[in-house]
């Protein structure tokens, strides 16, 4: 066999070896976008637990605004590390949003916790057992968000420090 039809018998070979390889890259790849566009009419929620941990602090900025004030600053105080801590999850979520505008959302409007018989301070216990389940959204939420969900997890953990200093600074001056 002369040297040249070798040569094309070799490149011949070796390029139907690359489209093979082209072409089960490409399948592959093809595949894997099929799958994303069968689940599309179901978007799945990027941060589940940053979306409920603004319903929890939304809610309770509602209940700390319509609390009782007898808590020696501390609701006002709690006030304000619950409008921190919404704008820096805000700002979190909307920072990853403008990095990644194809990302849903589902955002949750939880309801307020129901006050216990006889409580003195309905709107203050409802709003410490929301921060907390805040709290608890935001420990399990993802560290995407360029240090905006530790801050406002710092900010939700001074809210529940200062509602439960303005409660017991309550209780204590009723027993004087």
């Amino acid at each position: 066999m002369p040297e040249k039809q070798r040569r094309y018998g070799l490149l011949r070979m070796l390029g139907l070896i690359l489209s093979l390889t082209l072409l089960a890259a490409v399948s592959a790849f093809g595949a894997g976008a099929g799958q994303a566009a069968m689940h599309a009419d179901k978007p799945e929620a990027m941060f589940p637990h940053m979306d409920a941990a603004m319903g929890y602090l939304q809610a309770a900025d509602k209940q700390l605004k319509e609390g009782e004030p007898i808590f020696y600053g501390h609701r006002i105080a709690a006030m304000k590390h619950t409008e921190a801590a919404i704008a820096d999850l805000q700002a979190g979520i909307d920072g990853y949003m403008k990095a990644h505008p194809s990302t849903q959302r589902n955002e949750t409007i939880p309801e307020p916790p129901p006050a216990e018989a006889g409580d003195k301070a309905p709107h203050m216990q409802g709003a410490l057992k929301l921060l907390q389940q805040a709290q608890a959204e935001l420990e399990q939420a993802k560290r995407i968000f360029n240090g905006r969900r530790v801050e406002g997890l710092d900010e939700t953990k001074a809210a529940v420090n200062e509602i439960q200093i303005g409660m017991k600074s309550a209780a204590a001056h009723k027993n004087e």
